[in-house]
């Protein structure tokens, strides 16, 4: 029964894991310190139970200081290598790593930066650099990796989200899946603007990096800690929001996703259908199909990160069409090959058009009174793929 298809994503409460007195022994912890207390708080709380520390803050250049302490740039791979292989020579290969390049408020955030490019460079790519890095220099080393965020997820429904944070969670489940010696877990506490940091947070994430506690997402408000999980919810049949000869845009319309909801929409209700690709032109049979499916098809050669060009497009199908009822965003690249072979150009193939993308949709129809924009994902975004 299709009504029984769906899920809806939930938070459960969950019991804290209990913070030890004392370290069961002491390891070696390499912290990527934020810019807003939280790394240094945690820094001074396992230099006063003994543990041995590795800071690393963010900067242009590579720079390892007398005390311990480490500057690289997120952007250089060749950075985490350096960092990794040093830490190897001197006998410091970290048992725990501690993330914290994503936590607290981006009060730091030049006004008018580029915020997603910012926190792919301190999140997602920062990971990916640095599992790269584990592999090659500690193979055999049992490591666990803590991303510790804020304002990743929606749980209370009073947290002012940060999206652009929220692709570091694709390493943070696939690191554990190839890399069976690395534990990869993420973290999500609340970190207010000009909030100092407490003891009890503190105590907090210590009990979570230090506990066998195995849950992959895990997230703190107050004194409560939540899991993440899916419902099973059951929709009732409604009506289909879509217009008889309405217009709707498809982005990667010619693709699988794409072109299967473009024929049901020729089939079903004769649409207007505009389709974006990045092709010059689209296969004729295709087109011919839908149209003989009862559609009427305008293709445009876009690049859905190019807000000029969708732009563009939005106002061909005005003088064609008219006034555009929804938005289907299908446009998108298939990600494949191991951590260890990725790279950042082929990295940005795949995220671009489902995050800048997204992005430049959101500006382009800020102001359009649309029926519906739809997002097409995959499972894999949930369900890593094994």
């Amino acid at each position: 029964d299709l009504d029984d298809w769906f899920y809806i994503p939930s938070w459960k409460r969950s019991l804290p894991p209990k913070l030890e007195v004392e370290f069961r022994e002491q390891s070696t912890w390499l912290v990527f310190v934020d810019q807003n207390g939280l790394g240094s708080h945690l820094v001074a709380r396992l230099k006063k139970h003994e543990q041995n520390v590795v800071s690393v803050v963010a900067g242009s250049e590579f720079i390892a200081t007398d005390n311990g302490l480490y500057v690289i740039d997120p952007r250089e791979q060749e950075h985490y290598d350096k960092l990794l292989l040093e830490l190897k020579q001197t006998k410091q290969t970290p048992q725990q790593v501690v993330h914290l390049w994503t936590a607290g408020p981006d009060n730091d955030l030049a006004l008018g930066s580029d915020v997603l490019e910012i926190y792919q460079r301190l999140g997602f790519y920062s990971l990916l650099h640095l599992a790269q890095a584990l592999a090659l220099h500690a193979p055999n080393d049992e490591i666990r990796i803590n991303v510790v965020s804020t304002d990743l997820h929606a749980i209370t429904g009073d947290e002012k989200l940060r999206p652009e944070r929220a692709t570091l969670l694709g390493p943070c489940k696939v690191i554990s899946q190839e890399m069976p010696r690395l534990s990869c877990r993420s973290i999500d506490v609340r970190l207010h603007a000009g909030e100092s940091v407490s003891d009890e947070l503190v105590d907090q994430l210590l009990a979570e990096f230090t506990s066998d506690a195995a849950d992959p997402l895990v997230a703190y408000r107050g004194d409560h800690r939540w899991v993440q999980a899916f419902e099973s919810v059951k929709l009732e049949s409604a009506e289909v929001p879509f217009k008889s000869r309405g217009v709707y845009l498809i982005t990667g319309g010619l693709g699988g996703i794409g072109l299967t909801v473009a024929e049901y929409l020729a089939r079903s209700v004769q649409a207007r259908l505009v389709l974006t690709g990045r092709s010059e032109s689209a296969e004729r049979e295709k087109l011919t199909a839908l149209e003989t499916a009862g559609a009427e098809v305008l293709y445009c050669q876009a690049d859905v990160t190019d807000e000029a060009q969708m732009r563009r497009v939005v106002e061909l199908t005005n003088q064609r069409f008219g006034n555009i009822n929804g938005v289907i965003h299908a446009a998108g690249l298939p990600g494949g090959g191991i951590i260890q072979r990725r790279t950042r150009e082929l990295m940005d193939q795949v995220l671009a058009p489902k995050t800048k993308g997204t992005l430049v949709l959101d500006r382009v129809f800020k102001d359009t009174p649309l029926d519906f924009m739809v997002l097409c994902s995959s499972l894999s975004a949930i369900f890593t793929a094994l």
